[in-house]
């Protein structure tokens, strides 16, 4: 049943924003975030998760969900996510489509890629963290270049939508282990109206020798971190 779902999540999707539009004129007087930050109503993403003026971009992983046991042999696993802006393509540091992987398929067409550990030069505000990657610097590496498969979804003048996916073909992030992903989006760090400001490595900011959520939030984000604790097969 969940993986139905999962295939057909786009189905819902409308359904979701009418229902969190109903939501929001519902309870126009309560719509302050935890933290006293008034929440940004728009957005299809933004129904699901939270969205405030310090934090304007939603971030949403579809896979792995919290507890999946994925892969086999520690292969073969999705990371499948989706990233909201409240501005139009410009802003996002979305460069281009992109179908790309390992071997001949790295910069093949029609939509080439490069197919390295760091940040995406399809995308270059993204940043995401494995605990268990043994590639680059461990889980300090950014690894949104590995990424196959990134697109617009959705692309209006003052939101855009960009989905981007992973399917893992190497043993290199772990097997027979738990894991914890980390994905956030880079606040616009260079002051240039562009999401564009991703690591290649997230700097480790207390200096324990890893990487998590305090680390990301260190970088400056325009997002809060989604975080996934998972179980690579």
């Amino acid at each position: 049943m969940r993986a139905f779902a999962t295939a057909h999540r786009w189905r819902w999707s409308g359904i979701l924003a009418a229902a969190a539009a109903i939501a929001v004129v519902a309870c126009q007087d309560s719509s302050k975030s935890p933290t006293g930050e008034r929440e940004l109503s728009r957005g299809r993403l933004a129904s699901r998760g939270v969205r405030t003026q310090s934090a304007p971009v939603v971030v949403e992983v579809f896979a792995p969900d919290e507890g999946d046991p994925a892969g086999v042999d520690g292969i073969g696993w999705f990371i499948d996510l989706a990233v909201e802006f409240p501005n139009g393509i410009e802003a996002t540091g979305f460069t281009g489509n992109q179908l790309t992987g390992p071997g001949v398929h790295e910069n093949a067409a029609p939509f080439p890629g490069t197919f390295t550990p760091g940040k995406d030069e399809k995308f270059q505000g993204l940043i995401v963290l494995l605990s268990t990657n043994t590639l680059g610097a461990g889980s300090c590496q950014n690894l949104s270049n590995l990424f196959n498969l990134t697109g617009p979804t959705y692309v209006e003048e003052d939101e855009t939508e960009i989905w981007d996916t992973w399917i893992i073909t190497t043993a290199d992030f772990g097997h027979d282990t738990p894991s914890t992903l980390w994905v956030a989006e880079a606040r616009d760090l260079d002051g240039d109206g562009v999401y564009n400001d991703a690591p290649n490595v997230v700097p480790d900011a207390n200096g324990d020798g890893k990487c998590n959520e305090a680390d990301l939030k260190a970088v400056g984000l325009a997002s809060a971190v989604a975080e996934k604790h998972f179980f690579i097969n």
